[in-house]
């Protein structure tokens, strides 16, 4: 196809702030001062892409997606797209070197791609690595290799053709997502879809490898970490505006998501 850019190994639109490969995997930082629209276009490598300031649209056959802060996106090679820069943003890439295309190539239904990683795991592992690698701590190509497998399975299981989903999973992501600020009971989230409390816990676990609350407390750690990269913001007000009981219990699921207390976090952010 005419007319699109092919952009080779750590070739991004954008100031690339920081770059290391490390571990099979090539990362970077990288910055957009405004708002712009990016031609079709495709790159070398496989990469996932996590805007951790400011957020954009992407366009694939006709359909767009939106990626808030903390959201995650995977691409396979060849994955032809456009992009649009909603205003100033930065984001992580984590591209796959060659050796790594193997484990993808022939795995990954491209037809498939209306898959999504927003919310889950790959998220907080790549969180992870992102302050890792900001904090210049990244010296181990083992461990770095582990984090990139994991979300690596994360994306080929949700664009699995064969693994059975219960419709009513995405019903309750949704309802979660959209009241992560409230008090949410499995009971109320039973009556709205209309499925008895013990089926909704046990099916969801089993479809997301998580339990309800585990997945309500990474989408209210999603929205703190969103907050805490807005200029005046307390960790008190992030805590009640997510839906937490106070800073202590911010504090407390904040690290056990991330790795870090959120005051560090919110440092480390503001820094870039």
């Amino acid at each position: 196809m005419s007319g699109i850019r092919t952009l080779s190994p750590g070739s991004w639109y954008g100031r690339i702030e920081r770059s290391q490969t490390i571990g099979g995997v090539l990362l970077s930082v990288v910055d957009h001062d405004r708002p712009r629209s990016i031609a079709l276009h495709e790159h070398v490598l496989s990469y996932f892409l996590l805007p951790f300031a400011g957020g954009y649209r992407e366009t694939h056959d006709g359909v767009t997606i939106e990626y808030d802060p903390f959201s995650i996106a995977f691409h396979p090679a060849g994955f032809i797209h456009s992009d649009e820069v909603l205003g100033p943003e930065k984001f992580f890439a984590i591209e796959l070197q060659p050796e790594w295309q193997s484990r993808v190539g022939h795995l990954f239904d491209i037809s498939a791609w209306r898959f999504e990683l927003q919310h889950g795991e790959a998220v907080w592992l790549a969180v992870r690595l992102l302050q890792s690698f900001l904090q210049g701590d990244l010296d181990d190509g083992l461990e770095v290799d582990a984090v990139v497998s994991e979300m690596l399975g994360i994306a080929l299981r949700l664009v699995d053709r064969d693994r059975p989903q219960r419709a009513w999973v995405n019903d309750v992501k949704r309802l979660l997502r959209e009241n992560y600020a409230e008090r949410v009971s499995l009971e109320e989230l039973g009556e709205r879809i209309g499925i008895h409390p013990a089926s909704l816990s046990r099916g969801f676990r089993l479809d997301e490898g998580v339990t309800v609350g585990e997945y309500l407390s990474r989408v209210r750690v999603q929205q703190a970490c969103r907050l805490m990269t807005t200029p005046g913001t307390t960790l008190a007000g992030v805590a009640v505006a997510c839906g937490f009981a106070d800073q202590s219990h911010l504090t407390r699921v904040f690290k056990a998501v991330t790795g870090s207390a959120p005051g560090v976090f919110r440092d480390l952010m503001e820094k870039r």
